[in-house]
């Protein structure tokens, strides 16, 4: 892939995110450059703070990708994960498999609080490590308040299937991919019909006006290509205005790559 001619523009955007390696595989004609530059314009133009992350297909990129927010529900996606490498020697019996539903496919709090008191938070530390996080913080007060930064999710979503015990992969992957109706914003909305999106939200209003929006996704598109993005917010004045924050970025950054 040629190097674009280096404008005082594209000196900015560089100064605002790491350099990228050259894409490979199907995605080795997309033109990142312009998505990043298109997202890192989006960010500026909402209000509040926001991050982004995007990992795959040999681009690392990301827009404030190690400051750190509080998870809210993201981190549901982890706890699957450290329950099911918990529980990798035997079958999930009904109870577990529906406590496991709920908490993915319609984000439900009290089974969350369920599951991190099973595991625990070394359970998640030691998945943190595992997975190569740099920014990832556990909280003893909440689940909610797990410390994570976009550029670690993108490359946890990412790598997930890896992470997930081969006995329980089919069942945590297919929780990801069927996320109830009402909750399938963002990267669900402009995926395009030849990708499938793993993912999961999550929300919280810390004050009023005041809310945290995040995203986590894989996506898996022809070729074997895989895409694990994560989009951040804070300080959003509404949940209505964080998810619309996550669904221009995530357009920007992949709409055009799937459609």
């Amino acid at each position: 892939m040629r190097r674009p001619v280096i404008t005082l523009v594209a000196l900015a955007l560089f100064l605002a995110v790491p350099a990228a390696a050259a894409a490979k595989g199907p995605l080795a004609g997309v033109k990142w450059e312009q998505r990043i530059k298109a997202a890192n314009k989006v960010a500026k133009s909402r209000g509040g703070k926001v991050s982004f992350s995007i990992r795959g297909g040999g681009i690392k990129r990301s827009r404030d990708g190690d400051d750190r927010y509080h998870a809210a529900s993201v981190v549901k996606a982890m706890l699957l994960t450290a329950y099911l490498r918990q529980n990798r020697h035997r079958d999930l019996d009904h109870g577990e498999r529906e406590l496991l539903k709920i908490m993915i496919r319609r984000s439900n709090n009290d089974a969350a609080t369920t599951v991190r008191d099973i595991v625990g938070n070394g359970a998640l530390e030691k998945l943190a490590d595992e997975a190569g996080f740099d920014c990832f913080a556990t909280s003893s007060s909440s689940w909610g308040s797990t410390e994570i930064c976009s550029r670690d999710m993108a490359l946890y979503m990412k790598g997930i299937e890896g992470l997930l015990p081969k006995r329980h992969r089919g069942f945590a992957m297919r929780m990801l991919r069927t996320i109830v109706t009402k909750q399938r914003w963002g990267v669900a909305e402009v995926v395009g019909k030849d990708w499938t999106p793993y993912f999961k939200d999550g929300w919280y209003d810390d004050a009023p006006g005041d809310w945290r929006v995040h995203q986590v996704a894989l996506l898996k598109g022809p070729g074997h290509a895989d895409l694990g993005v994560a989009v951040l917010t804070a300080h959003q004045p509404s949940k209505k205005y964080g998810i619309e924050t996550i669904r221009r970025v995530a357009n920007a950054l992949v709409g055009p790559v799937v459609h």
